[in-house]
């Protein structure tokens, strides 16, 4: 079941799943491979107040770069950088990953 006021998906175990929460770790834990975890965390603190410019940009370049990250990889980068809540989840996840 998809409850769409918050974009979560309840499971018949009635855990509560982020369809996001794949994502942001895969993102938290490459940065933090890369040792970029300041530079991202700083870059998104910067721009978290434009999200939804930078979600409207990656749908702009997505016909370019799906074939280098893939397209639901594309499209849901986009629907985090839509939603500030998902930023600040990506920025707390890059901190708190170890």
């Amino acid at each position: 079941m998809v409850n769409q006021s918050n974009d979560t998906i309840t499971t018949s175990e009635n855990n509560i799943v982020n369809p996001n929460d794949e994502l942001i770790e895969r993102i938290a834990a490459w940065i933090n491979k890369k040792s970029l975890a300041v530079p991202a965390v700083l870059y998104l603190e910067l721009h978290k107040p434009v999200a939804g410019i930078a979600s409207a940009f990656v749908n702009f370049l997505a016909p370019g770069l799906d074939w280098i990250l893939g397209e639901k990889n594309l499209e849901d980068l986009a629907n985090i950088l839509q939603d500030r809540r998902e930023v600040e989840r990506l920025i707390v996840r890059i901190e708190d990953y170890k």
